[in-house]
């Protein structure tokens, strides 16, 4: 087990200062994989790479009257493109559908689809890319769409 802990550190400590982001290694039946979480620019809601996802702080409370969060459908890590290359599924001032596809959320190596359960408008999304969320975790806010 000594082994598997200096190969641990010493692992870490050679991707500390690069720029890799996601490494696995396999050796004597065993598998690491460490993922690096994307550096936020101090607003939880903000990549830093991204202007388009931004939004309020999740821990800041209930909605207001009138808006109401999408929550993950599980615990895993939040995506909110298909690829790093890809325009996100919403950005804030969006109109959404109900049953629209509004993020991803990675379990297991396996992508699910957050879908959002309202209409409306995005008024904050809530959690920076490559964040990790637990099931029922807010993902993003929505004001509801004014019925007539």
């Amino acid at each position: 087990m000594a082994d598997f802990r200096d190969l641990l550190d010493d692992l870490i400590a050679r991707v500390r200062g690069t720029d890799i982001a996601e490494i696995e290694v396999r050796k004597q039946g065993f598998r690491i994989s460490l993922r690096r979480r994307r550096p936020s620019s101090g607003n939880p809601g903000h990549s830093g790479d991204d202007d388009s996802v931004a939004g309020a702080d999740p821990t800041d409370g209930e909605p207001d009257p009138g808006e109401v969060d999408i929550r993950s459908p599980l615990n895993g890590i939040f995506y909110a493109a298909s690829s790093p290359d890809e325009a996100p599924f919403v950005k804030v001032g969006d109109e959404i559908a109900l049953g629209q596809v509004v993020g991803l959320v990675e379990a297991m190596k396996v992508f699910n689809e957050i879908v959002a359960e309202v209409a409306g408008t995005v008024s904050a999304i809530l959690l920076a890319e490559g964040a990790e969320v637990a099931k029922g975790g807010p993902v993003l806010r929505v004001r509801l769409a004014q019925r007539d």
